[in-house]
């Protein structure tokens, strides 16, 4: 997705794929802001971005996401660190992705991009990688770096 400028976006609840504008991307940060519209005008539900410098290691979280294509997985597990480098290695090599949040709720392939959640419902990260050597060892962007990304790119958009 690093140089596309549309992507076609599946919304639980619609039968339709939803046309989605990449307003901004990063791929070192492995994240995208999207803008989606539904053709029929209706509105999204939209979850509540809670404070990931707010939980606490041993604190309950949920990860959302369509591991493996089974659409709609709740997984459940704990925060098990905080501000944990991890090392990455894809098609453009290797690199270190900073300030994650470590849970041993199941994130797969299929994970990406759906929220990490605390017990009151508010997302506080988002889902982005699992340590393939481990059983059970998943990964999340704190909502602080997204929100610090969102701030750069409203401040360049003004």
């Amino acid at each position: 997705m690093a140089d596309a400028q549309q992507v076609m976006v599946s919304v639980h609840g619609q039968d339709e794929q939803l046309r989605g504008e990449v307003l901004w991307s990063s791929q070192e940060q492995d994240l995208a802001l999207l803008k989606v519209s539904s053709s029929s005008g209706g509105k999204f539900h939209a979850l509540q971005l809670g404070d990931s410098d707010q939980v606490h290691i041993g604190d309950w979280v949920l990860a959302i996401g369509n591991p493996y294509g089974y659409d709609g997985t709740l997984t459940i597990g704990v925060l098990s660190a905080k501000e944990r480098p991890i090392t990455i290695q894809d098609e453009d090599g290797v690199r270190i992705q900073e300030h994650m949040l470590q849970t041993d709720a199941s994130i797969n392939p299929g994970n990406s991009g759906g929220p990490l959640l605390n017990s009151a419902g508010e997302v506080v990260g988002i889902n982005t990688a699992v340590n393939a050597e481990a059983q059970g060892i998943g990964f999340a962007i704190p909502t602080s770096v997204v929100k610090e990304l969102m701030q750069q790119y409203s401040s360049k958009m003004m």
